[in-house]
């Protein structure tokens, strides 16, 4: 896939916006860079690095000035699994950022957050994810009041293990659906969205190209 293109609901102007995300890749097919546009005009750049194992081992996201705003640098356990991101957030300053470190448990993942200048405890991140591995629970506790909060997801799917619906929180109170149909490769043709506290509809609309 070389361009992905969709579109999202802007309230003020109560109208859907055109986005769509162009990719590039390298002589090994590995995605080396990817450009997000909006209204056709270029709003993230996003560059990839790989190590030996063809896991992105540094991301850095640009600006559309072309500044650097971010840098993540993954590393990852003998089973490739994502153990640490250490993310510096750049547009702030270049030792200013968040360590993030990942255990795991069964169908459980733990992510510790810490401050990279200091080491200080920020937040601890608990995710349970389904037999088909979708986010099914997602707490959050902040280290600075102890305070947890979670959220819960649901999924129908079809008999090939697709999403037909899902439903997530998008407030304390309110929730959010998706409904799922597919294109005969399987990608997503459409993606319906309705809302528990209100009548609003609206339809995601997806193409794609192809090189």
């Amino acid at each position: 896939m070389i361009k992905f293109e969709t579109n999202y609901y802007l309230s003020v102007a109560q109208s859907r916006i055109p986005e769509y995300t162009l990719y590039t890749y390298d002589e090994r097919n590995r995605i080396v860079e990817k450009n997000e546009y909006e209204l056709s005009l270029l709003q993230y750049k996003y560059r990839y690095q790989y190590n030996e194992f063809d896991s992105v081992s540094v991301m850095q996201k640009y600006s559309k000035d072309g500044s650097l705003n971010e840098t993540h640098t993954y590393e990852y356990d003998t089973n490739h699994r994502l153990i640490k991101d250490t993310e510096i957030v750049n547009y702030v300053r270049n030792d200013y950022g968040y360590i993030h470190t990942y255990t795991y448990s069964g169908n459980k993942v733990t992510e510790v957050i810490t401050r990279f200048e200091d080491g200080s405890p920020f937040g601890t991140y608990v995710r349970e994810y389904d037999s088909h591995k979708n986010l099914i629970s997602s707490s959050y506790t902040s280290a600075q009041d102890g305070k947890t909060s979670t959220s819960k997801y649901e999924y129908e799917y079809d008999s090939k293990g697709r999403i037909l619906k899902s439903t997530s929180p998008y407030s304390i109170l309110y929730k959010r659906y998706k409904e799922y149909t597919y294109n005969d490769d399987g990608t997503i043709n459409k993606i319906h969205l309705s809302y528990s506290d209100r009548n609003d509809q609206s339809d995601l609309i997806y193409t794609y190209t192809w090189k």
